[in-house]
């Protein structure tokens, strides 16, 4: 009797050891993919002097790329 209650308690330490090393690898895992999938926020550049020059320039195109557009889509150009 005492050799089977012996091994039930040496069966129940040796899962316990082997639930806690599991946990610890899922938490080390856990924190690597959160180190990985952080966003890093940078400073949003002002766009406002590039949208001024975009706006600024009037494109040319050429005959044959209006012509292309116009019976593609219906689109003026």
């Amino acid at each position: 009797m005492s050799d089977a209650i012996e091994f039930l308690m040496h069966q129940h330490q040796q899962q316990t050891e082997f639930d806690r090393k599991q946990r610890e690898v899922r938490a080390r895992q856990y924190v690597d993919l959160q180190r990985q999938t952080t966003t890093k926020h940078t400073k949003i550049p002002n766009m406002t002097d590039a949208m001024k020059q975009v706006r600024s320039v009037s494109p040319d195109y050429p005959e044959e790329y209006k012509d292309f557009i116009r019976r593609t889509s219906g689109r003026p150009v």
